[in-house]
């Protein structure tokens, strides 16, 4: 899409609430998969052109994507995704990381044609 916003979303979307995002943030969660846990879905999932335009347009999303990628080195995103699906109880500090994550779907949404391309659906 060479870095331009997509205006040709089909039934123009809304984008989801951090609640209704976190229920389909699992997959999601790869686009920011770290070494070395899960490196080729990552690497898979960055390749997608929705990834790569907003990484090229989007100045704050390099940023997101580092820390990201850094918290799941240490953690794993997929596990906190699935604990708070779960309703557990989860600090301060992975709430701001969740809270990371959606900024970043709100970003490259902006270079999806549906929402399912970015929840790998």
């Amino acid at each position: 899409m060479d870095g331009t916003f997509n205006k040709e979303r089909h039934g123009e979307e809304k984008q989801l609430s951090f609640d209704e995002f976190i229920v389909h943030a699992d997959k999601f969660t790869l686009f920011f998969a770290g070494i070395p846990r899960e490196h080729a879905m990552g690497d898979i999932y960055r390749s997608q052109l929705v990834y790569k335009d907003c990484f090229a347009a989007e100045s704050e999303f390099e940023k997101l994507v580092s820390e990201l990628q850094n918290y799941d080195q240490a953690h794993d995103l997929r596990k906190l995704v699935a604990r708070k699906n779960k309703g557990e109880v989860i600090g301060p500090e992975d709430e701001q990381v969740l809270q990371k994550l959606y900024e970043a779907y709100g970003m490259m949404r902006r270079y999806a044609k549906h929402d399912r391309e970015l929840f790998g659906e």
